[in-house]
């Protein structure tokens, strides 16, 4: 009988500790008032006190008081107690539980601030990476289409005649498409924080940058150096188009990091409310 009943206000001090701090949402200590460690959930697999931190308590101890008082029929529960009944049960782990969750606070914040100071910085590349592709896509463009226009007006050889029509169609198609990319990257990767829309831009841009490098080694070597002025545009194109990719590339580390970190965070506002629930139960 008295281990019965010794077993009986264990249980009833764990469900009072654990519902004092289900108040403060803080799950740390199973408190054991006396007795051996008890297992709950019965059978020998649930959990035993013995597997976190416990607390022995004297007789007169206040919290062991409130913990059999609650069980008494029609007992009230004073939560606005339970936080001084938890700091007198374990002096300083609660001002510590609240001061980390303040210091973790703080972090959040910082780390907020850095990366909406590294989203601002991605954002005005991204602005600056527009303005010169829209140099890179507009000016080969109309180049080309002046030159099929002085191709058919002068009697050129055909072969010429067909490299103009050749080259306006695909500088045109490569200018519809890296500008329906960049819109892509802009409104639905950097401002939706979701880097797989910026794909197709890398993608489009890595061909137009390899197309290119294969034209202007093809023309170094049929020319013999002599276009120098095809050839200068070509080197600085290549250079630009590595710089695009580099910064869609980095703002897509960037991104991915954003989505880790949210995840982490909803994983744990997840878990701390599981270990609420599961906190006011006993």
């Amino acid at each position: 009988m008295s281990s019965g009943r010794q077993t009986q206000c264990s249980d009833s001090g764990r469900r009072s500790y654990w519902r004092a701090l289900g108040v403060i949402k803080s799950v740390v200590v199973v408190v054991d008032i006396d007795g051996p460690a008890v297992s709950r959930g019965g059978g020998g697999g649930g959990e035993t006190s013995t597997d976190r931190k416990r607390h022995s308590f004297s007789a007169d101890h206040p919290l062991r008081s409130a913990a059999l008082a609650l069980h008494r029929p029609g007992a009230h529960v004073d939560r606005a107690n339970w936080k001084k009944d938890a700091e007198l049960a374990m002096p300083g782990v609660v001002q510590v539980e609240e001061g980390r969750r303040g210091a973790d606070a703080r972090m959040r914040m910082l780390l907020t601030l850095a990366e909406n100071t590294y989203y601002d910085s991605l954002h005005v590349a991204f602005v600056v990476l527009c303005v010169q592709e829209s140099v890179w896509v507009f000016v080969p463009t109309c180049y080309t289409l002046n030159l099929v226009a002085h191709s058919s007006v002068i009697s050129l050889s055909a072969s010429v005649h067909c490299l103009t029509i050749v080259l306006s169609v695909y500088f045109s198609l490569i200018g519809v498409a890296l500008v329906v990319t960049l819109v892509l990257a802009q409104k639905f990767g950097l401002q939706r924080h979701q880097p797989v829309f910026l794909w197709p831009y890398v993608i489009v841009k890595a061909i137009r940058v390899a197309i290119t490098t294969i034209g202007a080694l093809f023309l170094a070597l049929m020319t013999g150096g002599q276009q120098l002025h095809l050839l200068a545009y070509c080197c600085i194109e290549i250079v630009v188009g590595v710089l695009a990719i580099d910064v869609a590339w980095r703002t897509m580390a960037f991104l991915r990091k954003i989505q880790r970190r949210r995840e982490r965070i909803i994983v744990g506002s997840e878990l701390s409310k599981i270990y609420s629930r599961k906190g006011a139960r006993y």
